[in-house]
């Protein structure tokens, strides 16, 4: 699913659930209105409005579908009000690559996102898990920037099982070649968690303070139910360039 200003991609049973986390400068009428040149149904969290503004905490998505447009039950919600959402004209990443990002690769997923600069973070819940499998967990971000200035995210993952943590550089330092355009952002880093299990309450929790640079950000999580049971935190990462 996307969330956005970013977006989410959702699935169960190996099926997956996207999502993108946009920015409210468009509108989306439905979870599944927005399917790429790959054939993935996306979740789309929207933002109201346009420019950087706050998610209310309870903002969220239920019955999620999957990426074959299959509803799942599953569900979305923002946990405190310290994510705002932004886009293209503040950073986000145009006409990103196939041979990168794979599924990812969804300019209007790219484009936009979900961000934090409270010291504490900011988090959200994925609800109405089910008990008996376990979860996958993608995430990407990026932020556009300079060569000076250097963002890095931490994604914890929580659930019945963890915390898993897993660290992302999104902004800076390295100057991409992005499509002809230099581009100071993480054009080719996943960061995946495997192996979490729902809480006692049916929910995994995702936190996302900052490491580096005093922001955080968020564009696509994906979910994908039922894989291998064994928890561990990995990247995934292109051409051997650094994000």
């Amino acid at each position: 699913m996307r969330l956005s200003k970013a977006g989410f991609l959702a699935a169960t049973n190996r099926s997956r659930i996207g999502g993108a986390f946009p920015n409210g400068f468009r509108h989306r009428a439905s979870q599944s209105e927005a399917i790429h040149y790959l054939g993935q149904y996306w979740n789309n969290l929207n933002a109201p409005g346009g420019g950087s503004i706050y998610l209310a905490a309870g903002t969220g998505l239920a019955n999620l579908i999957t990426t074959n447009n299959l509803a799942t039950g599953l569900g979305l919600v923002i946990n405190n009000g310290n994510f705002q959402a932004n886009e293209i004209v503040n950073g986000g990443l145009l006409n990103p690559s196939y041979a990168l990002l794979g599924n990812f690769a969804v300019t209007n997923a790219t484009k936009d996102y979900i961000f934090t600069t409270a010291a504490s973070g900011a988090g959200l819940a994925l609800t109405n898990l089910d008990p008996t499998a376990v979860y996958r967990l993608r995430m990407f971000g990026t932020r556009n920037t300079d060569a000076s200035t250097t963002r890095t995210s931490q994604d914890i993952v929580t659930g019945g099982n963890g915390p898993f943590t897993n660290i992302l550089q999104t902004s800076g330092s390295h100057a991409w070649t992005n499509n002809g355009v230099v581009y100071y952002g993480n054009i080719n880093t996943i960061i995946s968690v495997n192996g979490t299990v729902p809480d006692a309450n049916n929910q995994i929790q995702l936190g996302l303070p900052s490491v580096a640079g005093g922001y955080a950000y968020l564009g696509i999580m994906e979910i994908t139910a039922n894989h291998p049971p064994v928890a561990n935190n990995n990247g995934f990462r292109r051409n051997g360039l650094n994000a």
